[in-house]
């Protein structure tokens, strides 16, 4: 069973995406060895398979575990969300400068109170925060491009140019290389992302193919991995 056909089974609306993407850019026919089987980022409870108990429940959350992983390696800072999300969950009344008892830097302990602090002044309690009020705490120092990126990956619409991290190192580099752009500016990137109707799946393949390029361009090497997933 190849790739599409598992999708097919498990997410038929991420099917359906990829090959009305794929019908309209054939020239990515190649890269299905690498296409995702998932639809959107691993770890958020928005894939049919997933059921993490610890999973950020709403966009408050999703700030929240993109602070708490800043700089750290994947397990810590899947720790720290963990104690961060539990111990704001204890909240009905949001105070001002919140006194948290975890241990953390303190560029993330006053991201995290500079986070609750702005969405209470402009009137909103901090796990309401919707989608799209983003641009209301986009400016708060400590929330990097990369937060809002996965932000953007799991709330936006599909043809929304927000999904799209033009300043992301390996989405360069996978525009780079399939499209033989040599540094590509902003704007060359931007000529080319605006034929994509589905911004998302646009994405998908470009940031995979920067990160598994040598499955397509190497075909031992593709079968090296077969071979490994099958022991």
């Amino acid at each position: 069973m190849n790739k599409l056909n598992i999708i097919q089974f498990i997410n038929p609306s991420w099917h359906r995406q990829l090959t009305e993407f794929l019908d309209e850019h054939p020239y990515m026919f190649r890269l299905l060895p690498i296409v995702a089987i998932d639809e959107y980022p691993s770890g958020f409870n928005k894939n049919p398979q997933e059921n993490d108990k610890e999973a950020p429940r709403n966009v408050f959350e999703v700030l929240l575990y993109g602070i708490a992983h800043s700089n750290v390696k994947n397990e810590e800072g899947r720790a720290l969300f963990i104690k961060i999300s539990h111990f704001l969950r204890t909240f009905t009344v949001f105070p001002r400068k919140v006194d948290m008892p975890i241990e953390m830097t303190p560029r993330k302990r006053r991201t995290i109170q500079d986070l609750i602090d702005t969405c209470l002044d402009n009137g909103i309690h901090p796990p309401d925060l919707k989608y799209e009020e983003y641009p209301i705490v986009y400016p708060i120092d400590g929330l990097g491009d990369s937060v809002f990126d996965i932000l953007h990956l799991l709330y936006a619409k599909i043809d929304d140019e927000a999904v799209i991290p033009y300043t992301e190192p390996n989405f360069v580099r996978g525009m780079e290389m399939i499209y033989g752009i040599e540094r590509p500016t902003i704007e060359e990137m931007q000529e080319v992302t605006k034929t994509w109707k589905n911004k998302k799946v646009g994405v998908m393949f470009i940031t995979q193919y920067a990160h598994y390029s040598e499955y397509i361009d190497n075909p031992e090497a593709r079968e090296k991995e077969k071979q490994k997933q099958k022991e």
